[in-house]
């Protein structure tokens, strides 16, 4: 419970054993062999801290698996990579434009790979703390409005409060 989620998505089932067993002492990893497994899957896991997805599928490619998952509201700022042996560089600033953060050639380098997943983890944590102390920051000052506001009566009811400060009751 205390380590990040990863969802890798491969139909190719070697290769997801073996990032399975390579990545599950640091991630909670869970696996999807297509497209439409993936878009299961995410709605029943904790929410994954990153996506790494292979191109070429059977069915539909991770191209769509990318643009479903940046489509969707709850989980469009899920970083993605993808990890393929579609080696074209108009494949790769495709995968760029459409969303993804970066684009791994197989063959690969593990400690590449995990570096890399470390480092996006880790941006995640350090920005999510940052948009917690902003948040924490704007109600300790509509507080602090709240409290100097010589204008407000202390009986003053919650709805005149929200209306007051822009909030829907």
């Amino acid at each position: 419970s205390n380590k990040s989620s990863i969802l890798i998505v491969n139909d190719n089932v070697q290769m997801l054993n073996f990032l399975k067993v390579s990545l599950k002492n640091k991630y909670n990893v869970f696996l999807a062999d297509s497209v439409p497994a993936a878009l299961a899957k995410i709605n029943t896991i904790l929410r994954p801290e990153l996506i790494i997805s292979d191109i070429m599928m059977d069915g539909m490619d991770g191209h769509v698996l990318l643009e479903r998952i940046t489509e969707t509201e709850e989980f469009y700022d899920i970083p993605f990579i993808f990890l393929t042996a579609v080696s074209t560089q108009d494949e790769e600033i495709r995968g760029l434009a459409g969303g993804a953060i970066d684009y791994i050639k197989k063959p690969f380098s593990l400690p590449e790979l995990e570096k890399k997943i470390e480092s996006i983890i880790a941006l995640r944590k350090r920005m999510k703390k940052r948009d917690v102390m902003d948040i924490r920051k704007g109600f300790e000052g509509l507080l602090s409005k709240i409290i100097d506001d010589k204008k407000l009566q202390p009986g003053a009811a919650f709805e005149s409060l929200c209306a007051k400060y822009g909030f829907t009751p």
